[in-house]
Order: C-alpha cells, then sequence, then structure tokens
C-alpha cells in the first residue's frame, strides 16, 4: 500500500517495515520517504522501542543483508511510542515532525579536486544529485553497466586504470579517491574477493558473464550470509593489458590456476550465470583431469553451448539437422500459439533478429576501427561517451569463444538453477543440453527470467537455492573427512 520510488528503484515501504519488526525489542516500525528542502529524497525508519532496547547502528546492521542497500533508510527515529490517529492507526503525518534535520546533514561532501571529480562522475552516471564522499555506489542504484561507464570516465579524467572489482572494498567516493592517489601498480589477479566468510566451509567462485566483471554477483553473495566465502572471476584484457581470451578452454586452462593460488588445495564450488556457467563448466572439467573434483557446480539458466555437436558425426549432418530442429521449433511456435502469444513470440524473434544485426555492424565497427588505428593521432581522444575499445574488445572475444567452443563430457555432477519465469514456447530442452554433457544432473527452478535472475526480489529465492545446495555439499565434505 506504500510503494515509493527513490533513484529509479520502486520500494515497497511495508516489506522494510515487517523486516524491522522482526528485531526483539521492535514493537512497530514505519517507514516513510522524506525530501527536504533541497529536494533531497532519503528514507527514515521510525521506531517504536523501549529506552535503551535497541540502538541506531543495531537496527542498520539488522537490516544489513536482508533488504538491498538502497532499502536501507538513512536514517532512524526511535520513539517509546509511536502517534496514532483516531481510528487507532499510525499517524504518518504526525512522524515527519520527529523527523532528525541533522539527517541531511550526514552527508560529507567532497573535500579536495579528486573526490569533486568523482561525486560529478558519479552524479552524472547514477542520474543522482548531490553525491557524498561516504554514499555507497550501490546503494545510490549502481550495477555493473553504470561500473563500466565510471571506470571509464576515471580512466579518462585521472590518466589512471582501476579495476571494475575495486568497488568491492572502495564502494564510496572518499574510498575510491584514496584509492587513486595511492597509485598502487600492483598486479591484478583475475581472481577478486567479493566476500571474506566468517565461516570454514567450502569457498564458492563465481565466473564472469559476457561482460567480462563480476560486479553482478554482489548481492546474491550477500544473501549466501555472513559465513560465506565468496569469490569472483574476471576476464582477463578487462583490468589488465592482456589480450582478451578467445577460447573457453585457455580460459578455464588460466582461471584454475589462478583459483589454485587463492585455493591451494580442499574442496570448491564453482557457479556461473549463462555464458558464465560454460567457463565454469569447461573448469570443472580442467579440476577433474587434475584429480581435484569441485563439490559443486552450478549453472544459473546457461545453455550448453554446442551440446547438440555431440548428438552427430560429420558437421554436414549437423547443419542439416540443426536447421531441421529449428525450423520445426519456430513452426510448431507459431502454429500452437493463438492471439496475443503469437505477436509476442514474433516481436521477440524482431528483437533478437535487430540485436544480432547491430552486434554484427558494431563488430564491423570495431574492425574498422582497429584497422585505421595506425593512422590516427596518439593524442586523439573518443568523445565523452565513448567508453575504451577494451570493454567492447573483451565482449567480442568472449563472443568468438562461445561460438567456437566444442564441449566434452564431464564425469561429475552439476545442478542447473533454470528461470521460470521463461514462456514455454522458447523452452526447447528442460535441461538445456546440459543432460547429454554431465554424469548426473539436478534441475532446480527458481522465479525470475534470465535477465533478472539476480536482481531483486528473485535474487533472495536464488540465493536461498544456492545456500541450500551449498549446505548439502558441506555436509557431504565433512562426513567423507
Amino acid at each position: 500500500d506504500h510503494q515509493v520510488k527513490l533513484r529509479g528503484f520502486r520500494i515497497e515501504l511495508g516489506e522494510i517495515e515487517a523486516v524491522l519488526k522482526q528485531l526483539p525489542g521492535v514493537a512497530n516500525a514505519v517507514v516513510l520517504l522524506h525530501q527536504d528542502d533541497t529536494a533531497d529524497k532519503r528514507l527514515i525508519a521510525y521506531v517504536e522501542s523501549a529506552v535503551g532496547t535497541v540502538t541506531k547502528p543495531l537496527l542498520k546492521s539488522f537490516l544489513d543483508g536482508k533488504v538491498p542497500a538502497f532499502e536501507v533508510p538513512a536514517d532512524f527515529v526511535i520513539l517509546d511510542c509511536l502517534p496514532l490517529n483516531q481510528n487507532g492507526k499510525v499517524d504518518r503525518g504526525a512522524l515527519r515532525d520527529h523527523t532528525p534535520i541533522a539527517a541531511a546533514a550526514e552527508r560529507v561532501p567532497p573535500r579536495n579536486h579528486v573526490e569533486r571529480a568523482l561525486a560529478e562522475i558519479w552524479e552524472s552516471t547514477l542520474r543522482v544529485e548531490s553525491v557524498g564522499v561516504t554514499d555507497d555506489f550501490f546503494a545510490l542504484g549502481g550495477h555493473s553497466l553504470a561500473a563500466v561507464v565510471v571506470f571509464s570516465r576515471i580512466e579518462k579524467t585521472f590518466g589512471q586504470r582501476l579495476p571494475i572489482s575495486a568497488l568491492f572494498e572502495s564502494p564510496t567516493v572518499e574510498m575510491l579517491a584514496a584509492r587513486l592517489r595511492e597509485r598502487v601498480d600492483a598486479e591484478i589477479s583475475c581472481v577478486v574477493a567479493i566476500q571474506k566468510g566468517a565461516g570454514s566451509g567450502v569457498p564458492l567462485f563465481f565466473v564472469h558473464g559476457i561482460g567480462g566483471n563480476v560486479l553482478g554477483f554482489r548481492d546474491v553473495a550477500r544473501l549466501l550470509g555472513p559465513e560465506q566465502t565468496v569469490y569472483g572471476i574476471q576476464a582477463r584484457g578487462l583490468y589488465d593489458d592482456h589480450p582478451p581470451d578467445t577460447s573457453i578452454e585457455t580460459m578455464a586452462a588460466h582461471y584454475v590456476a589462478a583459483i589454485r593460488g587463492v585455493c591451494p588445495d580442499g574442496q570448491l564450488a564453482l557457479c556461473g550465470l549463462s555464458f558464465g556457467g560454460v567457463v565454469a563448466f569447461e573448469m570443472a572439467r580442467h579440476l577433474d583431469a587434475q584429480g581435484s573434483p569441485v563439490a559443486l557446480l552450478a549453472l544459473l539458466d546457461a545453455t550448453a553451448l554446442g551440446a547438440h555437436r555431440l548428438l552427430h558425426k560429420t558437421q554436414a549432418r549437423d547443419k542439416l539437422l540443426l536447421l531441421g530442429r529449428r525450423f520445426r521449433y519456430h513452426a510448431g511456435n507459431l502454429l500452437l500459439a493463438r492471439g496475443r502469444p503469437r505477436s509476442e513470440y514474433l516481436a521477440a524473434r524482431g528483437r533478437t533478429f535487430r540485436r544480432r544485426t547491430l552486434s554484427a555492424a558494431w563488430r564491423a565497427a570495431l574492425r574498422l576501427h582497429d584497422a585505421l588505428a595506425w593512422f590516427r593521432s596518439p593524442t586523439e581522444s573518443a568523445g565523452p561517451g565513448a567508453l575504451p575499445s577494451r570493454f567492447h574488445n573483451v565482449s567480442e572475444s568472449l563472443f568468438l569463444a562461445a561460438r567456437q567452443y566444442r564441449p566434452q563430457p564431464y564425469r561429475g555432477a552439476a545442478t542447473l538453477f533454470r528461470a521460470r519465469d521463461t514462456p514455454a514456447i522458447f523452452v526447447r530442452d528442460p535441461a538445456k543440453g546440459w543432460a547429454e554433457l554431465v554424469q548426473s544432473l539436478t534441475i532446480v527452478e527458481v522465479p525470475g527470467n534470465h535477465e533478472t535472475l539476480l536482481l531483486e526480489p528473485h535474487v533472495r529465492a536464488l540465493a536461498a537455492a544456492l545456500r541450500q545446495r551449498l549446505d548439502a555439499v558441506q555436509e557431504r565434505v565433512q562426513r567423507v573427512s
């Protein structure tokens, strides 16, 4: 009943209130969206509690991990009793009289030219006003694509390249500014720490998708709990000057070596979304060949690229059979569909064709750009909104790797987390081709579609399902040991 919009996110205030009421000592709670004279919007939580029972830090830490960062209120007001109206309900209008004036002053403005430049980059990219140096990038609505733009502009402004994964350790303007001033030239690994767990369980490694970075796994890692150690594997060429890999086999070999530098021995779990699932599968094969099978191979709505090639002996026959299967698939969808589903199907195929056409055009333009690079002046700069070519080169290289991949069977087991909200007309094979490649396949349906699995609110169900599999793996490892 109380839905608001803050920094582009739609927030149900009742959901935050329900979580706050779970904390012992909180009798009642109301969350309001407050806007001051500077047009700055922020969430304020009003909590009914006995004096000394709860504190502001306790309330904030209780919400961390239970709600997204952008849903954690900017301030908390603790009252002995919430004001009521004549009907016995909380008088939300009267609550605004208790709003702390000092809450807006907590935002620390930039204090030097580095922080000012970073704040301006964040404001223009995230389309927010008055970014403070202690504001969290993710709480402001930042995501992986926005991070690519931010770090591209940082490189152009300061002449320094920072890895996008730096946001895991430095999510504020203040922290990033300090990192820029340090000018640390230490070698950056493809393995980055997303969350240092307090427990001794099986570490989980998330493998990058087609974009190359791993920021998108931040929320699911946090929801797995503070005991879980989580790493991310980012693509080469995105954070260094190494040429991007164009082979999934090469990628897997390098990533396995890097993992062993972090986790020399012992069990580990691999997980990847879409393209990352295919890379995780190949990594599991490499580890199995080395005599170190993974404890868990989790495939997040990933399709087994090239799996159909295992079913045919000749390339010509492969192409003919594949063409026939595609014809039957599309013809069947059109004949069986009635009314609106048919139009939706045709519209979706049109969007796919348009996306592939634009992608092919971009690849051609990029090759032309590289061919003409010799004639360009070394001081010539791209436009203010352009991204460094390496971001496009990485994606293009990973697309090439996907097209060339020829999978081989894996002797271990895998768990496929399949998106439940995918329209039935788009489902060719419920196992997405993995049944022919793995010895044992478990399919777990999770809410959301391919694009929303890692986003609120579906990421919570995914994290719960993944947590259940990790717990089962940990119990098995303990029994064996």
